[in-house]
């Protein structure tokens, strides 16, 4: 029988390190620390941050930003946090900060121009850490401009509501939309009537009236003002006509096939079904294209005034045309 002593010899000396090694868990495998260390690196907000700020266009927000770093659950020191304001939103100081013993890096954001919600990116260097991302809500500054948006140069005739309203929008000096802000509408002439004398931006800075054609033709003026804004005043120029010569929309027809107008006479379409639309075909002027429409909805006024053969179609089926002669 083999001796026992020769079943118990020591093993080689690289042999012996690399099974203390495996012993004691030291088998060099992959960090989440982008430092090395084998613990794993957390960026986080604390308590206190600076997150979700409120302030007005190039403030100061009074909170500092701040990011919390720590290695296996420890603040961990000397990580550099770099700060990266995202679209219009201003700048921050510093732009790169790195962390104390408290394992905290902090900045100040100073808020750019644009009204709106607007963030600020942290992220940790070396990556391998989901950056942060900060947000704020900006106001717009104080309104110093009211502007038309809509609505100006429109015919109607008589006893109808005219299609579109007339709108304005309240702008602050850098061009943001002011809400809240009360808008006063005055007939300057013609006859016609407003919805209402008064109406509150919105928070896309738009402010609207409707407008409702009395029974004389004529030219019409509204002016629009904003005491918050004393300095613009908006004008829009309107028209009222006599009653339309209506074609009726159906299927497959429009009727009359030809329609006979003075110059200056206006042509409203009606559809009594199916789904249509009114397409020029040719003609001393163009007239707007209606859109896909369907019953009961209806296109017009629209307004002809120099004499001649107008022809037009509906694009959805082939045949289906008409003509209006202008005198």
């Amino acid at each position: 029988m083999m001796p026992l002593k020769h079943l118990c010899r020591p093993l080689p000396a690289t042999l012996a390190l690399a099974a203390g090694l495996a012993a004691c868990g030291g088998g060099g495998g992959p960090s989440d620390d982008p430092g090395g260390g084998g613990s794993t690196v957390v960026l986080q907000k604390p308590a206190g941050s600076g997150d979700a700020q409120t302030g007005g266009v190039l403030d100061t927000l009074p909170i500092p930003l701040t990011v919390l770093v720590t290695e296996g659950g420890i603040p961990s020191a000397g990580r550099v946090v770099t700060f990266t304001p995202l679209t219009s939103a201003g700048v921050v100081v510093p732009m790169v900060d790195t962390t104390g013993a408290d394992g905290l890096a902090s900045t100040t954001w100073i808020l750019g121009t644009g009204a709106g919600v607007r963030q600020v990116q942290a992220a940790l260097a070396g990556g391998g850490v989901t950056p942060l991302i900060f947000s704020a809500t900006v106001q717009p500054a104080s309104p110093t401009a009211l502007t038309a948006n809509g609505g100006t140069g429109q015919v109607q005739e008589i006893g109808f509501p005219f299609t579109v309203a007339l709108t304005v929008r309240v702008l602050d000096p850098f061009g943001n939309s002011v809400p809240g802000v009360g808008v006063q509408w005055e007939v300057v002439s013609g006859n016609i009537s407003l919805g209402s004398a008064a109406s509150t931006s919105g928070s896309n800075g738009l402010a609207s009236a409707s407008v409702l054609a009395g029974g004389t033709p004529g030219a019409a003026l509204i002016r629009a003002t904003a005491a918050a804004v004393p300095g613009d005043t908006v004008t829009f120029d309107l028209g009222v006509v006599p009653a339309s010569s209506v074609i009726t929309v159906g299927n497959n027809f429009f009727s009359p096939a030809v329609d006979t107008i003075l110059a200056g006479g206006t042509i409203r379409w009606v559809w009594s079904g199916g789904t249509h639309d009114v397409s020029q075909m040719t003609g001393p002027e163009s007239f707007p294209a209606s859109g896909v429409r369907m019953a009961p909805d209806q296109f017009g006024p629209i307004m002809l005034s120099t004499p001649g053969l107008y022809t037009y179609e509906c694009n959805l089926h082939a045949g289906m045309t008409a003509a209006i002669v202008v005198q």
